[in-house]
C-alpha cells in the first residue's frame, strides 16, 4: 500500500495549499472561517487515514524517537554508574552528557563518539 501513502501525503500538501490558497483571498469574517473550518476538518480525517495506513514498523520507530530523551537519560543514569560507582560529580555529569549528545544527532545514534575522551583513545 505504499502507493496510496505517498497519494495521501501529496494530498496533504495539496489540502494545505488550498487552506493557505483561502486565507490569501481575505475574504474574511464567517465566510473565511467556515471555508478554512471546513478544510481543516478534510484534512484532519485525511491525516487520521494516514496515520492508520502506516507500517507497524513505521509506528514503533517514531515511539522510539518520541521515546528518545528518556532512554538517552537512563544511559547517562547507567554509564555514571558503572565508570563512576555511583558517585558522579557534576563535571562527570556534564562530561557524560555532552558525550550522549554527541553520540545521539537527530535521532540517529553515532557509533563513534566525538569526544574519545571517553574511550580513553586519542
Amino acid at each position: 500500500m505504499p502507493c496510496a501513502s505517498r497519494r495521501d501525503g501529496s494530498d496533504l500538501k495539496r489540502m494545505e495549499a488550498k487552506i493557505k490558497s483561502v486565507r490569501s483571498l481575505n475574504l474574511g469574517g464567517a465566510a473565511e472561517r467556515a471555508a478554512i473550518r471546513e478544510l481543516e476538518a478534510e484534512r484532519e480525517a485525511l491525516a487520521a487515514r494516514v496515520a492508520r495506513q502506516q507500517s507497524p514498523g513505521l509506528r514503533e520507530a517514531r515511539q522510539l524517537l518520541a521515546q528518545l530523551p528518556q532512554i538517552a537519560a537512563t544511559f547517562e543514569r547507567r554509564l555514571a554508574a558503572t565508570l563512576t560507582g555511583g558517585k558522579a560529580t557534576r563535571d562527570e555529569m556534564r562530561l557524560i552528557s555532552g558525550a550522549t549528545r554527541d553520540l545521539i544527532k537527530g535521532g540517529a545514534i553515532r557509533i563513534r563518539p566525538k569526544n574519545r575522551t571517553m574511550t580513553g583513545r586519542e
